[in-house]
């Protein structure tokens, strides 16, 4: 995972320099911290999947409410802190390795044709997506056991009757051209 600190305004930043972190993976040139956080395309698919409109549902703008917890670190309301905090981090990074992916595919193609910019996007969210659910999977054995009072979120839950966390990943379809 990549190293994190928290920075100006409370936001988590990755290690690499400002200058160094001019040109998003997503394509977007002269990227500055609110590109990162709020309209890198990878990072939306990811923030897609936490589901905002379930976890916020009585605030009229829940992305920026979501934006707001993750980067700040601030679990929803009566959510375990701790549980959110890696949560967050999970997030954060797998944002970040989805840019990463993007960088390789873009500037070290696996094959001799390189790919269309919108491939390129749609592989990068697809790794971070995996990596998101592949850890959020291997660290929830970590959270603490939750009670008959603890909230859920929409991707999260305890199990009463299995004594665990739940992982209920989102449904997702698209519908093609040729479909409709």
């Amino acid at each position: 995972m990549p190293a994190w600190h928290a920075t100006l305004q409370g936001y988590m930043i990755d290690h690499i320099r400002p200058n160094a972190r001019r040109n998003c993976g997503c394509g977007y040139r002269q990227a500055d911290t609110i590109h990162h956080c709020r309209d890198c395309a990878i990072a939306i698919h990811m923030y897609g999947l936490l589901q905002p409109e379930n976890l916020f549902p009585s605030t009229p703008s829940h992305f920026q409410q979501l934006l707001f917890n993750i980067w700040t670190n601030s679990a929803p309301p009566a959510f375990p802190p701790r549980i959110w905090t890696t949560i967050s981090l999970i997030t954060i990074c797998a944002i970040e390795i989805g840019r990463r992916t993007a960088y390789r595919l873009k500037y070290h193609p696996q094959t001799g044709q390189p790919m269309s910019s919108t491939r390129i996007i749609q592989k990068a969210q697809q790794e971070a997506e995996a990596f998101f659910w592949k850890t959020l999977g291997d660290r929830k054995a970590t959270f603490s056991p939750g009670k008959e009072d603890t909230p859920k979120l929409p991707f999260l839950a305890w199990d009463h009757s299995a004594a665990s966390w739940r992982i209920t990943k989102p449904h997702r379809w698209s519908l093609r051209l040729s479909q409709a």
